[in-house]
């Protein structure tokens, strides 16, 4: 019998994997954004930052490309999601606009293995997005202030859903062992 999880499993990819279509669609929606908000003179993002900004985002299509192709050991997974982790550091200091494609970190972190290694993840996705909430480097609201009250929201939600997830998975596990009686 098929359960609504193991559906949910198959249209995520291998081992829950993002769809690459999914995760280069928000890449690329991210350096559109930066670009736009670059010419249109916001001032977090410089054009002269756009060079490396390109570099960058080409760097996280070949690292999403080569992680979707290759199947990887627990050991590659977890160097790719750092790897990837700092990239996206750099292009959201440069531009804010990647956070949107910072946020596939929070599902991608409850993928890792062991719970030690999905709260640093987490923590890690967290400290890292909320520079890109408050507007990135440049903003007037880049204050440690309103810097660390984002990052406070953001691992309270976090912390809350990887809670109501446990209960969910929990849950399945309880409704499981009952229809097997």
């Amino acid at each position: 019998m098929t359960t609504g999880g193991d559906l949910a499993q198959a249209s995520l990819g291998q081992r829950g994997q993002v769809p690459l279509p999914v995760s280069l669609i928000l890449i690329g929606l991210s350096y559109t954004a930066a670009c736009v908000m670059a010419f249109a003179g916001v001032p977090v993002v410089r054009t002269a930052d756009l060079p490396l900004l390109t570099f960058l985002t080409a760097a996280l299509v070949a690292l999403r490309v080569v992680a979707a192709r290759v199947e990887h050991p627990e050991r590659w997974a977890l160097a790719l999601f750092w790897v990837n982790l700092v990239i996206v550091g750099a292009a959201i200091w440069l531009s804010p606009a990647f956070g949107l494609y910072l946020f596939l970190g929070y599902y991608e972190s409850g993928q890792l293995e062991g719970r030690a290694r999905q709260a640093t993840g987490i923590l890690g996705t967290a400290i890292v997005i909320a520079v890109a909430q408050v507007g990135g480097p440049r903003s007037v609201l880049f204050t440690p202030l309103v810097y660390g009250g984002f990052l406070a929201i953001n691992l309270l939600a976090t912390g809350l859903m990887t809670v109501l997830e446990r209960r969910r998975e929990a849950l399945y596990r309880e409704l499981a062992l009952t229809n097997a009686d």
